[in-house]
């Protein structure tokens, strides 16, 4: 007589990891849902089974079962007593989660005459060890990734906002911290020479300035080959009495006078009785 295949239906289980590279996919009786077994004839058991599908960046997508295998107690092929129907899992992906530290440098020195650069440090924190610097987009020009000064102002090197990741497969943090190169004015005193002489109806000139420093300063002076040229006032004292020893200045060529501060010392010339 007519015989009826028992229906079975067979449904892959859903699987997921975090993107590593290698692909997902299902293999054996494990990555079954187990409820088929209540529909298989006494002594019938699944020896074997395919699947179609995998996924390797992050994402999801079908696995299917195909090619199941059906054997008795005794190992005979029962596979075509059943009518099998196949269910499709899905396989998820999810992107590896990466940490990006950008630590702008922090520079600060006094007015030297040199330039002076900072640029930032990058750490990638991933337990993958797949996510790459190349995988990172810095928006904007290569100049913009660090910044050289050479005259005194506090400069912001500007990083928030400026990486973008690249790589679907990962899920990036970005903790940034901008960096700044100050340089602080060269701070100097300029005293002028005091002097004195007694009275002989001659004026008294001393036309000399002397810099110094304020006291722990690990400096001397102007920078090499800058400094000032100063131009004594008239106004000396010929009658006894004493007066400040007073001048202008003007920077040197090459010297700009915003790189300093200058605090401006009058010596004094004294005519003796």
């Amino acid at each position: 007589g007519l015989y009826y295949k028992k229906n079975l239906t067979l449904t892959a289980l859903d699987k997921s990891k975090f993107y590593d590279g290698t692909a997902l996919s299902s293999s054996g009786l494990s990555d079954l849902n187990p409820a088929y077994s209540v529909d298989l004839k006494a002594g019938d058991k699944l020896v074997a089974i395919g699947y179609d599908g995998s996924q390797t960046n992050a994402g999801s997508s079908a696995t299917t079962p195909k090619l199941a295998n059906i054997s008795n107690a005794l190992g005979a092929d029962r596979t075509n007593f059943y009518h099998i129907t196949y269910q499709a899992g899905n396989l998820r992906v999810d992107q590896q989660p990466v940490v990006v530290v950008i630590n702008g440098e922090k520079k600060s020195k006094i007015y030297d005459g040199n330039a002076e650069a900072v640029g930032y440090k990058m750490e990638i924190r991933d337990t993958s060890d797949l996510y790459k610097k190349t995988d990172i987009h810095f928006n904007g020009s290569s100049s913009e990734q660090s910044v050289k000064k050479k005259d005194a102002g506090i400069y912001p090197l500007l990083l928030n906002n400026r990486f973008t990741n690249t790589n679907q497969n990962f899920q990036v943090d970005f903790l940034i911290s901008d960096g700044e190169l100050r340089i602080d004015i060269r701070q100097l005193t300029i005293t002028s020479d005091s002097a004195s002489k007694d009275y002989d109806g001659s004026e008294l000139r001393a036309d000399n300035i002397t810099v110094s420093v304020p006291a722990g300063a690990d400096y001397t002076g102007f920078v090499d080959g800058e400094g000032v040229a100063p131009t004594f006032l008239g106004g000396r004292p010929t009658e006894p009495g004493f007066m400040p020893n007073r001048f202008t200045y003007q920077p040197k060529d090459g010297t700009n006078l915003d790189n300093y501060e200058l605090d401006i010392q009058f010596g004094q010339l004294k005519v003796k009785e």
